[in-house]
């Protein structure tokens, strides 16, 4: 692949195309075709008969000899952990040192070479107390990589979701003269067939924009999220009741602390009965009554594996679900995962102890799972409550690495089988989406957005939902991490990424946890949470010391302030920027130094709009005003911004387009507004879409006057005030002058009479939209 004339990457670039296939023999094949009619006509003892293939059998004993590996139980793996006899692997060239992507790493941003060190592994599992600035595969796999220069952007998408193994050599061609040094990428699969997809492009067309917006095609767009969930989630693991709950909510209100999602742990079930409330549960209307008149929310953990108890529902039901009919009319039941036989359900070790798991590639156990969600079946439950899908890599206490075995099946309707070793990776996405499907439907019109927490993820995990980077630890590593490993699912097209903030493993020292809570404020996905190890006085915010409840507080309004533009990023040499706090110009140069507590920067040329009134809850500020700061360019004075607006929780945005999008310029000392899509407003004694502050900075002197516009006609002049020190302007509007009722000039600065004179002339002259 050419960008511009460079030879950007190149396939196979060594002619080593590897393809293996188990070979199958045809008198092999005509006695399995035997056996299986000799098992419908009930000739239950018939042998099945084995494959010769001593090669096979010979390369999975040497792997086992030489690759034995021991994990954090201690126990060694007594089976192969990967069968090379149907594996299939690709290299690819490509030009550039900087290799991002392959998540999930509780790594740096930045891929190392590993012709020194392991491959980077593709394959889910349930990771306790990992380790941090460590390779090891975690919870989610996205076998993504993207290569970026300052010249031109490409990248690759290997879809495969069979355990996966990535190798990144240096190329052993001369690279002394070039800037940019070649890699190459290996990829092996231990099955499944190969598709993959490259695409690139250079930066003066749009470079890593266009390479998201590509990947984001093939492998879709993050779900557009329910309002309250950008805002502040409060969760610990421990023993919790109606009255609990209620208490930590009143309390959040007493110290005057916003929070936004309050979340339920597999503390709230029976017996670790998902989908069944706990005795201490019984009055939960009473729960649920005060986090709907506060404007707050509920999320709910349901994991997907299932109790074995024949007097739970979940389970009961689900074995009697005919899942499979075969050409013969052989009907099977049970919509759970089968062993390794194919003829029994498969049975682990989870939380509730002996549990079995469901099958998310068979239509009918999806169809069953996401019924569960529905209210006449999780009783108790209501619109307010957002879901939590955990343990989906999935994780088997008693299985190899703490996951499913391979050689377990997944059945069809159609009566295929299937090894999860070959989908294993994807089991994670299939039950988000089922669990999705599931939260949808509950509403009669499926116009309520689902609002989906899951733990495991693949290639478009997007689209259902929010990941988080799982059981991290307290510690200012995993705190470092927690940017680096967001920015990596970033890249890899999972956009809506958090960390628990203050960590869910260990003690949290207060400097700590201040420091997380002002980093997570920052981060699209912003919640606490704790091991029940942890103790609650440790995390309960109100607990701490006044200066650190204050700063703490601080954060979570600033939080809820900027929901309406969430941003973060680095600090590049080649523009200015301007502090977040005091609005001090950082400009550009060589080196930059500052003693600061934490970096929050503004690029210049930015327009931010704010929600600036405090509230309890996210939900009520879509009420209020808004405040527009400009952050203009120091030689251009000139900044620019979007603003989207909709209801916050439906998706009539896209069912019927309504929403309003406009524009923000600001150029010439004059801040035009452009009506991009105007097909949303607000009710009428609503204020959810009035301007009624705007903070402009890089203002060298005191304006002589300030000229407020609505349809083309001056109206008034609004109230300001200057800042010398800061160069600030500060303008308040007067009047109610809501966005989808603005379309042209609004606000015109002026330093001179004469100046206003001319001015004045000539809108009284002219259409004063054509004045820019």
């Amino acid at each position: 692949m050419e960008i511009n004339g460079i030879e950007v990457m190149t396939v196979n670039s060594n002619d080593l195309l590897y393809f293996e296939n188990r070979k199958i023999h045809k008198q092999q094949f005509s006695k399995d075709v035997e056996s299986y009619f000799y098992y419908m006509k009930g000739f239950q003892d018939y042998k099945l008969p084995q494959s010769a293939d001593s090669l096979g059998d010979f390369v999975n004993r040497m792997y086992i000899e030489n690759r034995a590996q021991i994990f954090n139980n201690q126990r060694q793996i007594k089976e192969p952990n990967f069968d090379f006899r149907e594996s299939i692997g690709l290299s690819f060239k490509m030009n550039s040192q900087y290799l991002y992507g392959l998540p999930e790493r509780a790594d740096e941003f930045l891929l190392k070479t590993t012709e020194k060190a392991q491959p980077y592994r593709m394959y889910n599992v349930d990771y306790f107390e990992h380790r941090a600035f460590h390779p090891q595969n975690l919870y989610g796999s996205i076998p993504y990589l993207t290569a970026h220069t300052d010249q031109f952007d490409s990248s690759v998408v290997w879809m495969n979701s069979a355990e996966t193994f990535v190798d990144i050599f240096d190329d052993d061609e001369s690279q002394s003269s070039k800037e940019y040094k070649d890699r190459l990428i290996t990829y092996l699969s231990e099955s499944g067939s190969m598709e993959f997809f490259i695409f690139g492009n250079s930066n003066k067309n749009g470079g890593p924009k266009y390479i998201m917006q590509k990947l984001a095609t093939i492998t879709g767009y993050q779900a557009m999220p329910p309002y309250y969930s950008l805002g502040f989630h409060f969760s610990k693991w421990e023993t919790i009741s109606t009255k609990s709950l209620i208490a930590q909510l009143e309390t959040f209100d007493k110290f005057e602390l916003p929070v936004d999602v309050q979340w339920l742990d597999i503390e709230y079930t029976r017996d670790r009965k998902y989908f069944e409330l706990d005795a201490h549960f019984s009055d939960i209307q009473e729960l649920i009554d005060l986090v709907d008149q506060s404007e707050k929310r509920l999320a709910i953990i349901t994991d997907p594996h299932i109790k074995v108890d024949s007097s739970f529902f979940v389970y009961q039901d689900g074995m009697s679900v005919t899942v499979s009919e075969d050409m013969l009319g052989f009907k099977e039941k049970g919509v759970f995962m089968r062993d390794s036989d194919s003829k029994n359900i498969f049975k682990g070790q989870c939380w509730p102890k002996t549990s079995v798991w469901i099958d998310f590639l068979n239509e009918y156990a999806n169809n069953y799972w996401a019924s569960l969600y529905s209210y006449d079946k999780f009783k108790g439950t209501s619109k307010i409550f957002g879901y939590w899908v955990d343990m989906n890599e999935p994780s088997v206490f008693s299985g190899d690495e703490l996951t499913m075995p391979k050689n377990t099946y997944h059945m069809t309707k159609d009566y295929w089988f299937y090894k999860h070793g070959d989908v294993h990776n994807a089991y994670g996405i299939l039950s988000a989406k089922s669990s999705y499907q599931g939260i949808l439907q509950r509403e009669a019109d499926q116009n309520l957005r689902p609002f989906l927490l899951s733990r495991s993820f693949f290639f478009g995990s997007q689209k259902y939902g929010t990941v988080w980077t799982g059981d991290n630890q307290s510690s200012r590593y995993f705190m470092a991490l927690s940017v680096q490993m967001c920015l990596t699912m970033g890249v890899s097209g999972l956009p809506f990424c958090g960390a628990d903030v203050g960590g869910f493993i260990g003690y949290s020292h207060p400097i700590l946890l201040k420091a997380w809570y002002q980093l997570g404020a920052f981060q699209p996905f912003f919640r606490t949470h704790a091991h029940n190890r942890v103790r609650s006085l440790e995390r309960e915010i109100w607990r701490f010391q006044p200066e650190d409840l204050k700063l703490i507080k601080e954060f979570l309004y600033i939080r809820q302030s900027i929901i309406p533009y969430i941003s973060e990023g680095i600090l590049p040499q080649q523009v200015n920027w301007y502090n977040f706090f005091d609005s001090n110009l950082m400009p550009k140069k060589k080196s930059r130094h500052q003693t600061i507590g934490i970096g929050v920067f503004v690029k210049e040329g930015s327009i931010i709009p704010k929600k600036y009134i405090k509230r309890l809850s996210a939900i009520r500020t879509l009420r209020d005003p808004f405040c527009i700061d400009i952050y203009p360019t120091i030689e251009e004075n000139y900044a620019r911004g979007d603003l989207y607006i909709d209801d916050g929780e439906t998706f009539d945005f896209r069912n019927k387009s309504e929403y309003t999008l406009v524009e923000f310029i600001y150029e010439k000392n004059t801040l035009l507004i452009n009506q991009k899509h105007a097909n949303y407003s607000r009710p009428v004694r609503d204020e959810g879409m009035v301007l009624n502050y705007f903070k402009i900075l890089n203002v060298p002197k005191r304006p002589y006057k300030i000229i407020q516009y609505h349809k083309n006609e001056i109206v008034q002049s609004p109230y300001y005030s200057w800042d010398q020190k800061k160069k600030q302007l500060d303008i308040k509007t007067k009047g109610m002058y809501k966005l989808n009722e603005i379309n042209g000039i609004f606000l015109r600065i002026l330093y001179d009479s004469d100046e206003y004179q001319v001015k004045s002339q000539q809108d009284n002259k002219q259409d004063i939209k054509s004045d820019l």
